[in-house]
């Protein structure tokens, strides 16, 4: 299991929706306070894993995680 963080940018709206997806299917979707400053969840998986972050529909991450 990994951790997996996204910052939410200061530019941000006051709440923002972040959604984060992990070979191919959502594993986080929820609005967040840009007050929060990050966003961290655990991921699963073996091998490696491909990872994307989405804040307000706007890709900002996009990683492989080694397991």
């Amino acid at each position: 299991m990994k951790t997996f963080t996204v910052k939410i940018p200061d530019a941000a709206n006051d709440t923002v929706e972040v959604e984060i997806i992990a070979d191919g299917r959502t594993v986080h979707s929820a609005v967040h306070s840009k007050d929060e400053g990050s966003v961290s969840i655990e991921i699963t998986g073996s091998g490696s894993t491909n990872v994307q972050a989405y804040i307000d529909g706007a890709k900002v991450s996009d990683k492989t995680i080694e397991f």
